[in-house]
């Protein structure tokens, strides 16, 4: 029934420095891959809430090396219209990273919705360890947006990577009403 579906709704991914991130993600990445009729996508975008220091690997040997891993094994979601996109972020983590690849995905999007929940204070990852402050390249990323003409974003607190991907989404977005 996957090429039949045209809307999926609490879909959840988990960002960066989730041991099992791998395996949580699958079972997502495989709905995206086989509902390719959907039109409409709703995501759980879940920013863990501990660092990477503080996973092992599997062994117990040593430290997993956990990266931001969102999006490279996402396909292009060509028909998805409207993307809403529900994170919850912890420990100020960033999310930008993985939010703007996931977005690249979604070439043809009219209507994005962002809704940002802190579970904490904390305003941004203070750990230089952090993959939060080892991921290059993310705002270089061309986002090409053209049919987007509708963006809510809610729960934005004026972070500098906040206010960076908000400069991308309104680079890429030519056609987006001005309110």
């Amino acid at each position: 029934g996957g090429p039949s579906v045209r809307e999926i709704g609490g879909l959840p991914l988990w960002t960066h420095g989730h041991a099992n991130h791998a395996a949580r993600n699958e079972a997502a990445i495989s709905i995206l891959k086989q509902c390719t009729a959907a039109n409409r996508l709703t995501l759980d975008l879940h920013v863990p809430s501990y660092m990477r220091e503080a996973l092992v690997d599997a062994t117990g040997s040593g430290m997993e090396d956990c990266a931001s891993i969102l999006v490279d094994d996402i396909p292009q979601l060509l028909n998805i219209t409207a993307l809403t996109v529900n994170i919850t972020t912890r420990k100020g983590h960033s999310y930008a990273s993985s939010l703007a690849r996931l977005i690249a995905q979604c070439s043809n999007l009219e209507d994005l919705r962002i809704d940002v929940t802190r579970g904490t204070e904390k305003p941004a990852c203070l750990d230089r360890a952090c993959v939060c402050h080892d991921e290059d390249g993310w705002e270089n990323q061309q986002l090409s947006l053209e049919r987007l003409v509708h963006l809510d974003i809610a729960g934005f607190q004026g972070l500098d990577y906040e206010e960076r991907l908000s400069q991308m989404i309104l680079a890429g977005a030519p056609a987006l009403k001005r309110e």
